[in-house]
Formats: structure tokens, C-alpha cells, sequence
């Protein structure tokens, strides 16, 4: 079986701290949340390559992955155009993007759609650099300071 590096990388990974960090934080807020139940849904929007589904189905077996139709491990597809899912609207307790947010052309289109989907009470776990070197996958537009996400979160 492959390692999954991000979610367990070596400690001779480039970006190992950042990575178990990230793993801690992610586990930390499934344990304070999602808990007392095992109906909960997740939305991995952005998926990629699905690197932290293995924490989610530990809580639930309601776990899909949305990315653009390129993407062959996505259960649904965002809409190129529009930044639209075909899900309906309060759809998922909780919606996860990590590392994704750089990569939008458009992150106030894509942070709606994410609320659009979220349950009323639900919960968006977001994750996005704040200093990291280029990496287009496809592209790569935007770096974030604490501040500016908290602003453009609110």
C-alpha cells in the first residue's frame, strides 16, 4: 500500500511540520464536533487527492469529494464556469478545503458556493498558504495572512 504523505508524511518531507500540523488540526475539530453522531456528511471541496478522507470516514461514511472534471478521483464536479457543485443548498454539515483556496480564480465565488452547500450550523474547515513557493496545479493566484482570510471569510 502507498504512503499517503500528506496525511503522514516522512520527516524528511519538505513541508513535514506544516503537514502534521494541518493533520492535528483537522483531528482536533473532528473530535470537538462530530462525535455524538455518525450521519454526518463532509464535502471535500477541492479535493484533489482525497488526502485526509481516511479522518473523515473514522467519523462518517458520508464523505464525497468535489473538484474539476479532470479529476478522476471526484465523486462530483465543479462547474468550470461557474464554481457551481450540483448539490442542493444546506447539503453538507461540514465542507473541507485544504490548500485549495490559492488555486481559485475567484475565492469570494468559491467561499459562497462553500456556504451555499453548508448546512445552517454547519462547519467549514479551510486551510490555504500564507507564504509557499509557486505552484500552479493548474494555477496558482493568491497567498493569504491570517487577517485577510478571517476578512474575507466574514
Amino acid at each position: 500500500m502507498q504512503r499517503n504523505e500528506r496525511l503522514y508524511p516522512s520527516w524528511k518531507h519538505t513541508h513535514y511540520y506544516g503537514l502534521v500540523q494541518l493533520r492535528k488540526k483537522i483531528t482536533q475539530v473532528l473530535d470537538k464536533y462530530f462525535t455524538h453522531r455518525n450521519d454526518y456528511i463532509f464535502l471535500d471541496y477541492g479535493c484533489g487527492s482525497k488526502p485526509y478522507e481516511e479522518l473523515y470516514k473514522k467519523v462518517s461514511a458520508h464523505y464525497l469529494g468535489a473538484d474539476l472534471n479532470e479529476n478522476e478521483l471526484a465523486d462530483i464536479f465543479i462547474d468550470r464556469d461557474t464554481g457551481r457543485i450540483e448539490i442542493e443548498n444546506n447539503y453538507a454539515d461540514c465542507v473541507i478545503s485544504t490548500q485549495v483556496l490559492e488555486h481559485v480564480e475567484s475565492p469570494m465565488n468559491y467561499l459562497k458556493e462553500a456556504h451555499r452547500v453548508c448546512k445552517e450550523g454547519g462547519i467549514l474547515i479551510i486551510s490555504t498558504h500564507g507564504f509557499f513557493p509557486y505552484h500552479p496545479d493548474p494555477e496558482d493566484y493568491w497567498r493569504w495572512t491570517a487577517s485577510g482570510l478571517k476578512k474575507i471569510l466574514n
